[in-house]
């Protein structure tokens, strides 16, 4: 029988940074010293670090262990269950401490030193097609401020796992790299796709004034090469970050080309910049308007016939929930939504978390389907992070009698788990069979 997920995360104590400010000298010394964690140790659960634990005692090295994970990568991969493994995440070789970024506990983790040894661990037992991404952060400096202040510090020393072939970002900024743990190997986005040259379709780069919202952006279009124009638009927000860093039109490009996908146009929408995003991507009635009466004009302007039936509405956590809002608003131009990990937790200051579904449970039922998903490691943050509140929202659409499918994977907040959730919501919408 399928072990609940709420059982199955090995209840490891994590040091937490939310302590770390205080203007008590004393306070701030042992917090730092909860902070570096070097003479810290826990018996592992993995059995092969439990072997190693003993060959330590034995006067052994850890040698041996690291030619092994030399050769096999990393993270440790062990059996749990039928339908569940054991993972173990490594470092070799820090000082005072080892951070996890992105872990499945959704936090920054601290790892635990084996024996005084240069091994670092620390294990979880997760779903066995669990895909992710995650970085490791060794000797973070301590920060005598805020806790934001030293979590900060965590992501800015996160790097990708040295032992690990499998790099969401190749490339020299260290900061962009991401390690990527895909325990089921069948994927639409691999590192080989994405690398691709595109050569079924064309990628063109145009910039779009808006008045309505007072900046110009960057708008790239796919459009695949057939006899008949593609029937299906894909509108895409964060689509810098979808194109330049997961190069998804080369992705859908060859999924095309091999039919897995219909043909299908997708039109990439900046986000400029992380302020600009934060005050346009949550429901503004501005960002709304620039769709509706900015962009869908300039599209038909070059030659992209679109259909409200065929036009999909796409994004991941803002974006996701501003594909939502963007179709309540406008449900009479956009009628498809495809949300990735939204973050319908989002409320305007002073008010309750979850107000774009109490305005879909207000509103009258519109002709627009919707495709939701999250990861089930998305469960901190206000209102209880984005998979609750996905789930609470696929809930207000089926009462409404909406067309709505929800879509669990064993991912957390991260592009991997997004680009195959894209992919499987393009499938479902234009109507072939899963593989």
């Amino acid at each position: 029988m399928k072990m609940a997920w709420s059982g199955l995360l090995l209840g490891l104590s994590t040091i937490s940074t939310a302590a770390v400010a205080s203007d008590s000298p004393a306070v701030q010394e042992t917090q730092k010293a909860k902070f570096d964690i070097s003479v810290s140790t826990l018996e592992p659960a993995s059995p092969v670090l439990q072997q190693l634990a003993t060959q330590l005692a034995s006067g052994a090295t850890t040698d041996a262990f690291w030619q092994a994970r030399q050769q096999e990568g990393t993270p440790l991969v062990e059996p749990f269950d039928s339908h569940h493994k054991r993972v173990t995440f490594l470092w070799r070789g820090a000082q005072k401490n080892v951070y996890l970024i992105g872990s499945p506990a959704g936090e920054q983790d601290p790892l635990f030193r084996l024996a005084g040894s240069d091994v670092w661990f620390r294990s979880y037992v997760v779903p066995a097609d669990t895909l992710m991404q995650y970085k490791l952060a060794p000797d973070v400096p301590w920060v005598n401020g805020s806790a934001r202040e030293q979590q900060r510090a965590i992501m800015l020393s996160g790097q990708a796992d040295p032992l690990n072939p499998e790099t969401q970002h190749p490339g020299d900024d260290r900061r962009k790299r991401y390690s990527l743990l895909a325990l089921d190997p069948a994927r639409y986005c691999t590192l080989s796709r994405m690398n691709k040259p595109i050569r079924y379709g064309q990628l063109t780069r145009h910039q779009l004034d808006s008045d309505f919202l007072g900046n110009t952006r960057e708008i790239k279009i796919y459009r695949p090469r057939v006899p008949q124009p593609a029937r299906w638009t894909l509108l895409l927000f964060d689509g810098k970050e979808y194109q330049d860093d997961y190069h998804v039109a080369n992705v859908l490009d060859d999924l095309i080309a091999r039919h897995v996908l219909p043909p299908i146009n997708v039109v990439f929408i900046d986000a400029l910049d992380h302020a600009r995003r934060s005050a346009e991507l949550p429901p503004n009635p501005h960002f709304a308007d620039f769709m509706a009466h900015e962009l869908l004009p300039w599209l038909h302007r070059q030659g992209l016939n679109m259909q409200r039936q065929k036009t999909v509405l796409a994004g991941s956590s803002y974006g996701g929930l501003a594909s939502a809002w963007v179709a309540l608003r406008y449900p009479r131009l956009f009628g498809n939504v495809l949300s990735l990990s939204g973050s319908y937790w989002w409320a305007p200051k002073g008010e309750a978390p979850g107000w774009l579904t109490r305005e879909y449970q207000q509103a009258p039922r519109y002709p627009v389907r919707f495709w939701l998903q999250a990861g089930i490691f998305e469960t901190r943050g206000p209102g209880g992070g984005n998979y609750p509140n996905t789930r609470a929202f696929e809930q207000v659409l089926r009462e409404k009698g909406y067309r709505v499918s929800f879509h669990s994977s064993s991912s957390g907040h991260d592009y991997a788990a997004w680009c195959e959730a894209l992919v499987d919501g393009m499938r479902d919408f234009t109507g072939l069979v899963r593989q």
